[in-house]
């Protein structure tokens, strides 16, 4: 719990920039605090019970200071205390986001500090958000816990007062799953630039060296590939032909036509829906009539298109494959818990749930142990109740699918897998034409061939959770997918420049490089000779376009930036910015804010396409053309 504050927090003013500032790698939300002194603790509700509603902060999130301010002479001997206030503003802002399913590239930006007369500070502060507009909806619980208890700007009337409210108006507008979240997490500890087109799509890099993914599922996998991938029985049917071991799979309309299959091909059964993944509504190792039709009943809950199949004996395991390579392997252990010969069983469920990996939330890596019908009948063939102390060694099961989405627990086993298993997976995910693809293959050791001791794939995922036990996997599928970072070459020219004769000499120049420049003139946006139809005529806009085009391979844009005192930068990154000095400072301080890569001073850029200065063309033609084809950091490869 943190010390009560020692200034009393005062609201001014929030902006939410859809743009980027201080070199963060979302938009942000900035706000305009007043800090000040108070000799009596505040009245704030920092450090309540709802407290464990949130997250732990993040590593690797600190409050900074913008780059050009230097906090000693900013505030002097009084900083350590304003450190403390803020870094209490700071945290719980990054924390709500990370607790509501967003993640948070960085810590928040002192963006300028201001002492107030006769005593006190303005100070503001940058939050990176995915969405800031939809963050300034958590404003009026945030100055409660900060202790400002005036009533909230007209606006913000009607946002929740409870923290539990604010989380689930956030969560509703949070990227849907767990694998969007590690690969967002994952882009932002890269460099790799991220704009949200809609819901869980996101667009990895700019222009030609961008990808578009919807948690695993890539632009690269056709939508077939998908819906052979989510229907069973045509998946089955198609790994049958291509020769692949599958067990038998009939489909069944009633309980009791299952009931007689079930006979014809033997006990132990499987039945699930043939048009579900996730392993919603799967239900293995059915032995006998009564198993199997209480089984139907529920998992006619979920589809009413089910299939039976023979129920496999070996372990549970999923093979991901990542651009024709094995990426990962895990043994999925069913939903249950091991005894300690001390413990009932209704306490080692306890201590199982208390993993930090399962939870309730939506992006939870791992569920929660629970008893329900399914565990109930389990119990009674293992016989064994709730009450019980449970054998050292033994274990007890409580469902019978081994996926993570129904309670299984993962462990990695990618040093062991055979050559000729991870040859077969390798060959499923090529069958069925998928980038990546999280293969489920039953046998009774992977360490040896199927050949030898068999084994069947079950399912083919077109769209496979990352394993928890990997946590580089994210990563490395952005790695797999794109090319330096995904970035393109970004240049500002700071003045209104029209096209004419150097933009015709810069695009044939570029061309011959084999880079397809976008432009953001004062007359226009263009892919190359092209017209853009950019939505709107701000800058901001038409470079946003233009980062979308996929022929373009960099990006140069020329304005006098006024709108981006609005908006913030289009892009987190700039590698050149080319003036005359006759900029706007509070652009040119933006930009310095934001970090440039070099910055080239030309004696005037107005009607630069009437007058191109001597050898212009080639030197910037050359700029681009030497980072567009910069080598990736080892650190991303």
């Amino acid at each position: 719990m943190m010390r009560p504050p020692s200034h009393a927090f005062r609201f001014v003013s929030a902006t939410a920039y859809p743009g980027f500032l201080h070199g963060l790698a979302q938009p942000c939300l900035q706000l305009s605090l007043n800090l000040l002194p108070q000799q009596s603790p505040s009245t704030g509700t920092t450090g309540s019970s709802d407290d464990s509603l949130l997250v732990p902060m993040p590593a690797g999130r600190p409050l900074r200071w913008s780059e050009n301010l230097a906090k000693t002479e900013a505030a002097g001997e009084h900083w350590p205390v304003l450190e403390s206030d803020l870094e209490r503003c700071h945290q719980w802002l990054v924390r709500v986001q990370e607790s509501a399913g967003w993640p948070v590239s960085s810590g928040a930006v002192i963006s300028d500090l201001t002492p107030l007369q006769p005593v006190g500070w303005t100070v503001s502060l940058c939050c990176p958000s995915l969405q800031p507009l939809v963050l300034m909806q958590a404003l009026p619980r945030l100055l409660m816990q900060l202790g400002d208890h005036r009533p909230p700007p007209a606006a913000l009337k009607h946002a929740p007062r409870t923290l539990d409210g604010v989380l689930k108006r956030l969560a509703r507008n949070a990227p849907p799953g767990t694998n969007t979240r590690l690969l967002l997490a994952a882009a932002y500890e890269k460099g790799v630039p991220v704009q949200r087109l809609s819901g869980s799509v996101m667009q990895y890099g700019w222009g030609r060296r961008s990808r578009w993914m919807d948690s695993s599922f890539t632009d690269a996998a056709s939508g077939i590939s998908a819906r052979l991938a989510r229907d069973k029985v045509a998946s089955h049917q198609l790994l049958r032909r291509a020769g692949f071991p599958v067990a038998e799979q009939v489909s069944v309309s009633s309980v009791d036509a299952a009931v007689a299959q079930a006979e014809r091909i033997g006990y132990p059964v499987v039945i699930k829906p043939s048009n579900l993944d996730g392993g919603r509504g799967v239900e293995a190792g059915l032995k006998d009539e009564t198993a199997l039709r209480a089984a139907y009943a529920r998992a006619l809950q979920h589809s009413k298109s089910l299939i039976l199949e023979k129920h496999i004996e070996g372990q549970d395991f999923r093979l991901g494959v990542l651009k024709g390579e094995l990426a990962w392997t895990t043994y999925r252990e069913p939903a249950g818990v091991w005894g300690d010969g001390v413990c009932t069983l209704d306490a080692l469920i306890t201590e199982a749930n208390q993993d930090p990996r399962r939870g309730t939330r939506r992006w939870s890596q791992m569920v929660p142990l629970t008893i329900n019908a399914e565990a109930e009948e389990l119990l009674l063939e293992q016989g064994i109740a709730l009450t019980d102390v449970v054998p050292q060694g033994r274990f007890v099961q409580l469902r019978r699918a081994a996926n993570t989405s129904s309670g299984g627990r993962p462990t990695d086993v990618m040093d062991r897998v055979h050559p000729d298993n991870a040859a077969l997976a390798v060959g499923v995910a090529r069958l069925f034409r998928l980038d990546i693809a999280g293969i489920d293959f039953i046998t009774p050791d992977i360490a040896r061939s199927w050949r030898e001791v068999g084994g069947v794939v079950c399912e083919v995922n077109g769209q496979p959770q990352f394993s928890v036990t990997r946590p580089d996997i994210p990563g490395r599928v952005l790695s797999a997918m794109l090319e330096q970072r995904g970035r393109l070459p970004v240049i500002l020219m700071l003045g209104q420049v029209t096209s004419g004769t150097w933009t015709e000499q810069m695009t044939q120049r570029l061309q011959g490089k084999s880079i397809k420049p976008g432009w953001v003139l004062a007359d226009g946006a263009f892919s190359g000779s092209d017209g853009l139809a950019a939505e709107g005529d701000r800058s901001f806009d038409q470079a946003q376009a233009l980062l979308l085009d996929t022929s373009v391979g960099a990006v140069v844009i020329a304005s006098h930036g006024l709108d981006w005192l609005e908006s913030g930068l289009p892009v987190d990154r700039v590698d050149l910015v080319i003036s005359d000095g006759g900029e706007d400072v509070r652009v040119a301080q933006m930009l310095r804010q934001s970090g440039v890569g070099q910055w080239w001073r030309v004696p005037t850029l107005q009607g630069i396409h009437d007058a191109i200065p001597p050898g212009f063309v080639g030197k910037l033609a050359n700029f681009i053309g030497c980072r567009a084809n910069e080598t990736a950091d080892n650190d991303f490869a």
